[in-house]
This record gives C-alpha cells, structure tokens and sequence, in this order.
C-alpha cells in the first residue's frame, strides 16, 4: 500500500523515470508492505536521480554558456551529457552570448 503523496514526490525526485520509479518500489516493497510520505522522504537520498543526468542537451548548453551563474564542475559536467549535440550547440550559441556580455570580466576591460 501507497500513500497518493508519497507516490507523487518519488516520481519527482526520480525525474518522472518511471523505471526508476518501480524499481524503487520493488525494493522498498522487499523489506515493507506499506510506503508513506515520511517513508520516502527519510529514503530520498538512496533513491535520487543525479540532477546532471536530467537535463536535455538543450539546458545543458544553457548551463555551460550560463557563465557565472553555475559551478564549474556543473558546466563541465553538463558538456559530457550528450558527445555529439552538446558541442554544436555551445558553437552555434556562443557568440550569440558574448555579445551579451555574459562572459564579460571588467577587470580584463580595463587592461584593455
């Protein structure tokens, strides 16, 4: 048995894979009968999807061209998330987002 709440925030927090979602409960289905709210938000954290493998190759070139507003680790992460779109993506955006000034630096504008 189920909880309706319960069962809305693991499909959340698997990013709505399904089959993560049944495995999840399968496993949690071996060692109790019964899953409520409580339960799943105790076990969150071994059943969490890793947030880099949820983005499209889109947001991650949004990420990567984000300039200050991610980690570095997050943007190079998100390059390897698919080998041969990401690359031509960040290539066709790129000066699309110097000319907005996001990787502007005013400390290099002054020696300039």
């Amino acid at each position: 048995v189920m909880e309706q709440n319960a069962a809305e925030m693991l499909v959340e927090q698997v990013g709505n894979d399904i089959r993560q979602a049944l495995n999840a409960m399968q496993m949690w289905g071996a060692s109790s009968s019964s899953m409520n709210y409580t339960d799943v938000k105790a076990g969150m954290n071994r059943i969490e999807k890793d947030k880099i493998l949820r983005l499209s190759p889109f947001d991650a070139c949004g990420g990567i061209l984000g300039g200050n507003k991610t980690s570095f680790d997050d943007r190079y992460n998100s390059f390897f998330i698919d080998y041969s779109l990401t690359p031509l993506l960040v290539q066709q955006n790129y000066i699309d987002s110097a000319k907005n000034g996001i990787f502007r630096n005013p400390a290099l504008d002054d020696v300039a």
